[in-house]
């Protein structure tokens, strides 16, 4: 089914070709993105975003995948993005203009929610940790000495036998 909000996004007969094209192009051609100074990886990420959102591929949740799979991207190629400081009226007009041929604005809002690499060894030091790792690293505490979690209570689950 083709799908379109003000544009249309990718053909569904085109998803398979257009997608092998684009990571195949982050794959071989870009490294996926390592080993890039700022504004170049600034440049390509730009096309990433704008191709990864003109290929659109599901029905529901396409920003939430490109800001995950671009997040980790980023980051394991020492570029940390940021999307928590994303405004949302600004990416998806930044977004639009970027589907009909105009990336600049997509480029400038990235260029604030990409931390430079020079700050990120420092800044990580200091940042206090994402909520979503803060609660998984709570579900992993150190143990008590007792078999038990830091804090929790021996108590048996109504759910086992004694």
């Amino acid at each position: 089914m083709a799908i379109a909000k003000e544009d249309l996004f990718c053909l569904p007969q085109h998803i398979e070709s257009f997608a092998e094209d684009i990571f195949g192009k982050l794959a071989r051609r870009d490294d996926y993105l390592r080993g890039l100074g700022r504004p170049e990886f600034l440049d390509k990420l730009t096309e990433l975003l704008a191709d990864l959102n003109a290929l659109h591929p599901f029905r529901e949740g396409n920003g939430r995948a490109q800001r995950a799979f671009l997040a980790q991207l980023a980051r394991a190629a020492g570029h940390p993005l940021h999307w928590e400081a994303m405004d949302p009226n600004i990416n998806i007009t930044a977004s639009q203009a970027a589907h009909r041929g105009d990336a600049e604005p997509l480029r400038q809002m990235l260029e604030q929610l990409v931390q430079d690499p020079d700050r990120s060894a420092a800044d990580e030091a200091t940042t206090p940790e994402h909520p979503a790792r803060a609660a998984g690293a709570a579900l992993t505490s150190p143990e008590d000495g007792r078999g038990q979690p830091r804090g929790s209570r021996s108590r048996r689950s109504p759910l086992r036998p004694p």
